[in-house]
């Protein structure tokens, strides 16, 4: 597995993502305001602050999508042979890359997940290499491969 490869991969789904957000957050911030010659109403400062609310809602996404974007690219994905911050680790068909939380996307025509080193799968993961067993949700699954 190409790991400079993969990082490219996950750094172009959150830079997609990013800006969905940030054209949503536009379309949003262009149309919040009064129209113009129409007359103020009379709930003008209720519906201000849900302006207000709704644009800091749509905030927090814009600023996580950027700080991921920030993470993976100071990184290490050099090849790993243990579950550590930085290691793809191939469980049930699906890899799950050790670094920031991302939606499903394709690699290599692989499916693939970024994971934060905060998931609870990664911590009863962490430690472990190729061959080994780990239980979670109830299930026992098995690391088919690290890289």
């Amino acid at each position: 597995m190409d790991k400079q490869a993969l990082r490219d991969r996950m750094l172009d789904v959150e830079r997609a993502e990013l800006e969905e957000d940030t054209g949503f957050f536009a379309d949003f911030a262009r149309g919040s305001g009064e129209e113009d010659g129409a007359p103020p109403q009379h709930d003008s400062e209720s519906r201000a602050e849900q302006a207000a609310d709704m644009a800091a809602a749509l905030e927090n996404p814009i600023a996580a999508h950027a700080a991921k974007i920030d993470r993976l690219k100071e990184m290490d994905f050099s090849p790993r042979d243990l579950v550590e911050e930085g290691a793809a680790v191939l469980v049930d068909g699906r890899w799950l890359v050790v670094s920031v939380a991302t939606t499903e996307f394709e690699f290599e025509g692989e499916p693939c997940m970024g994971i934060s080193p905060a998931a609870p799968v990664f911590q009863v993961m962490e430690g472990l290499e190729a061959g080994d067993r780990f239980r979670i949700g109830g299930r026992e699954r098995l690391i088919e491969a690290v890289a």
